[in-house]
């Protein structure tokens, strides 16, 4: 176990992949990341939610939403790495196979 993430991170990591069949989505709201169950102890990035115009707005009306499009990515990067450092410490995979950040990121 990583003497870093929280033992509670790490329960809390084992808990949801628990709950979730192959095959199961798993949606994270705050930056549009959606995983979905592949294994026993492995999951996988398949979507990253698009910025809208919307969020801009919501932004610009004071509401904690990223209001760029850059703002969007670094929020979904920082997720990414958090969740999949929280995950691997739990023993579970999690992987960008489609490499779906790099792309983003070499958009943005």
């Amino acid at each position: 176990m990583s003497e870093s993430i929280p033992k509670k991170d790490i329960e809390w990591s084992r808990g949801l992949l628990a709950t979730l069949n192959a095959g199961g989505v798993w949606c994270v709201p705050r930056s549009g990341l959606i995983f979905t169950k592949t294994g026993e102890k492995s999951m996988e990035l398949r979507v990253l939610m698009p910025f809208s115009p919307e969020m801009a707005y919501a932004a610009d009306e004071g509401r904690d939403v990223p209001g760029t499009e850059e703002d969007l990515l670094e929020w979904q990067m920082v997720d990414y790495r958090c969740i999949a450092e929280r995950f691997r410490a739990a023993g579970i995979e999690v992987s960008d196979k489609t490499g779906l950040m790099a792309k983003k990121k070499g958009q943005g």
